[in-house]
């Protein structure tokens, strides 16, 4: 099992549960995530469970405001190792294979 902790705020912290199927991150109500800001695109990234070998990776979906992977654009899918830190528009997800809550 996966998570994301989403940092939405300095005193607004969430955390995600990633599924074994895709999730969609974007502004658009049909997404797994919805983080609701102009600062994210309609269909923004997408996170993939790779069943076989057992990873994650997460994609950008965004042509205009293209998501981060510590710090840097995202062009191609990506592995996640743990504490990882993906930023899409203004907020900060950090990846972890555990619930725990870290500052980002």
């Amino acid at each position: 099992m996966a998570f994301l902790t989403i940092y939405l705020s300095e005193n607004d912290i969430q955390t995600y549960e990633l599924s074994t199927q895709d999730v969609t991150v974007g502004r658009q109500p049909g997404n797994s995530l919805v983080l609701n800001n102009p600062t994210v695109s309609r269909i923004h990234a997408r996170f993939v469970h790779n069943k076989d070998a057992d990873y994650y990776q997460v994609e950008n979906m965004s042509a205009t405001n293209p998501a981060l992977l510590n710090n840097k654009v995202i062009t191609r899918p990506v592995i996640l190792f743990e504490k990882d830190h993906i930023t899409i528009g203004s907020f900060g997800l950090v990846f972890s294979e555990s619930k725990e809550i870290d500052s980002p």
